[in-house]
């Protein structure tokens, strides 16, 4: 043989002895790094070969190919981010942050190129399932995992920040009812976690995505987190409490696409419970009523900075009792209950929820309508 045909047939006879080679000692070499957490079972075959021949050599071009990513990132060539990236977790599982940019270029910059809201969708569930089904089950013990994947929930999906957020919202919450009439298995939950968070706060609808980055901020937690993580876990806990009270049930009718929520107040007082064995004690005193009778309001609020209520009234009679109150949070729209006039006078400061399910009874108002004609 020629050399120049040597030359040109080489790669291919590399590749050849290379799976002869795999053939031999792949299963072996496989579990022996399989042993130390490093590849994934799913790898392919000539993965895990590369990952085990690569040695010490993994590090150095881990950080070539995030170099590279920054650049495709700084370019918006998102498409071609996507492989990088697979490369990058194949060659180290354990870095965290290369999952979490993975799967925030999936389910955000990559679905805000689609126009199609439901492939859109599709595109925002693939960066879910690349933290749910691959980068937990390779580095389980780290607790910001838990945290990026439980974002995704509560923002990506849970807020109105994206035109396609009902879309995100209908296609979970027909999972969530295909689970629950048996039509499909929910391999993706833990039952015991589940039913632990319940027990905690109450009966909670799962259909919103809320409940989904309470149940992994959760999982979190379970790890024993501290600083920034324990921090940020327990406030993803709180602020999706705190949006449940407000549109925690599920009201909509997937068949015909409506999405509308309506309040779980009943989760109010698990809530405050909550912040109380946390963040609030930290501030200092913090007392919680499940109710409040009007002649009860003079002797509860005394001494106290700050005052939380939905629908107790708290009038000029009962104001003029303390010299204290700086704040009155009003947990509802409505306000006519609170003496605001008083409150003007003496520099307290009032707040309520202007706008909770201002779209909601929009659309569940025309869907009505329209299901008259």
């Amino acid at each position: 043989m020629k050399k120049g045909s040597l030359q040109r047939f080489f790669p291919a006879i590399l590749i050849i002895v290379s799976w002869l080679l795999m053939a031999v000692f792949g299963s072996k070499l496989a579990n022996a790094r399989l042993s130390q957490g490093i590849v994934q079972t799913t790898e392919t075959p000539w993965v895990r070969y590369v990952m085990v021949g690569l040695g010490g050599f993994r590090g150095i071009i881990s950080e070539i190919l995030w170099l590279r990513a920054t650049r495709l990132q700084e370019q918006g060539r998102y498409f071609e981010l996507v492989q990088l990236t697979d490369w990058i977790n194949a060659l180290d599982p354990k870095a965290a942050d290369a999952w979490a940019f993975n799967a925030w270029n999936l389910a955000y910059n990559i679905s805000a190129m689609i126009p199609d809201h439901n492939s859109r969708q599709k595109w925002v569930e693939a960066g879910i399932s690349l933290m749910r089904d691959k980068a937990i089950p390779a580095d389980p013990t780290t607790p910001s995992l838990y945290r990026e994947l439980g974002w995704l929930y509560q923002n990506k999906i849970g807020s109105s920040d994206d035109p396609a957020h009902i879309t995100y919202k209908l296609a979970l919450a027909r999972e969530v009812e295909s689970v629950q009439k048996g039509e499909q298995d929910s391999p993706k939950l833990d039952q015991s976690v589940v039913a632990e968070i319940e027990n905690r706060f109450g009966k909670i609808d799962w259909r919103l995505p809320q409940s989904h980055a309470i149940y992994w901020a959760w999982k979190g937690l379970a790890l024993n987190p501290t600083g920034f993580e324990l921090e940020a876990l327990r406030r993803m806990v709180q602020q999706n409490l705190v949006v449940m009270i407000t549109s925690g049930k599920f009201t909509g009718d997937t068949e015909k696409s409506i999405w509308s929520t309506e309040g779980a107040y009943e989760l109010l007082p698990d809530l405050m419970s909550y912040y109380e064995e946390g963040d609030l004690n930290n501030f200092g005193e913090l007392k919680v009523y499940e109710k409040t009778n009007e002649n009860e309001v003079s002797e509860r609020i005394e001494g106290f900075d700050i005052v939380l209520t939905c629908k107790t009234p708290l009038k000029r009679e009962q104001l003029k009792q303390t010299t204290t109150i700086q704040l009155i949070v009003v947990i509802s729209t409505g306000y006519d209950h609170i003496d605001v006039e008083y409150c003007r006078e003496h520099n307290i400061a009032v707040t309520n929820v202007p706008g909770y399910s201002t779209h909601s009874v929009a659309q569940q108002t025309f869907a009505l309508l329209l299901d008259l004609y």
